[in-house]
């Protein structure tokens, strides 16, 4: 609150003394309500950038948390095609071991027959007989090998979308970020500019009450310097 100007009803049927004290007290005043303004304008001030930097981390916290959530989502659908087509290969590669085994004894087999004598027709009928189980065998692995195979082509699909999917939502979660951010620093831009307003105010504020203080304590000088020309001259 400033000091309100000095009217002639203040100073009338005053001593000399009593205005130098009244000036002082001016002064004093004046001063106090300075520092108030300056002391509250530097509490508001300080209360929006606060206010703002809270609400920025808030923004940038809840941006953080969707792409987190988003990042995870994604990798979660990797990871599990990832196993998918582990598995896959796996058993495609179990179908080939088997018929690769059965490749083997079958050939050594045929190698057997080919060298058993003509004239053994037992052996020969024995050894046969296996070579034909064999191969039948071997198209029935053959056959589950090609099913395995397509199989295991759908899981490298299945986690080649994945991966794709998890890149596209990598790039969501840094733009929900970066809009965050931008936003959060707008945010931060506004609070401190409102906050130099104010500051700025209360030292225009501040500066004000002194001038008027000081006005009002010259008025008071004045009026004290007049009373006490009286007194002397009443004192004569």
């Amino acid at each position: 609150m400033h000091c309100e100007p000095v009217d002639a009803s203040a100073t009338a049927g005053k001593s000399s003394s009593e205005l130098e004290a009244d000036a002082a007290s001016a002064t004093s005043a004046g001063a106090a309500e300075s520092r108030r303004l300056l002391s509250n304008g530097d509490g508001e001030s300080a209360n929006l950038l606060s206010a703002a930097k809270a609400e920025a981390a808030s923004v940038r916290s809840a941006a953080k948390a969707k792409a987190d959530g988003l990042n995870r989502e994604a990798q979660a659908s990797v990871d599990s095609a990832k196993r998918a087509l582990a598995d896959a290969s796996k058993t495609r590669s179990g179908y080939e071991s088997q018929l690769s085994k059965l490749a083997a004894e079958q050939a050594s087999t045929q190698a057997e027959l080919d060298k058993t004598f003509f004239l053994n027709f037992g052996k020969k009928g024995e050894l046969s007989d296996a070579i034909k189980g064999l191969k039948k065998e071997s198209k029935e692995v053959g056959k589950q090998l090609d099913g395995a195979s397509k199989l295991e082509d759908k899981a490298q699909a299945a986690f080649d979308k994945a991966q794709a999917a998890a890149a596209k939502e990598a790039d969501a979660a840094d733009k929900v970020v970066g809009d965050a951010d931008r936003q959060a620093e707008k945010i931060e831009a506004e609070g401190a500019k409102k906050a130099d307003k104010v500051a700025k105010d209360a030292q225009k504020a501040s500066a004000a009450a002194l001038k008027d203080a000081e006005k009002s304590a010259a008025t008071l000088r004045r009026a004290a310097a007049a009373a006490a020309k009286a007194e002397a001259k009443a004192a004569k």
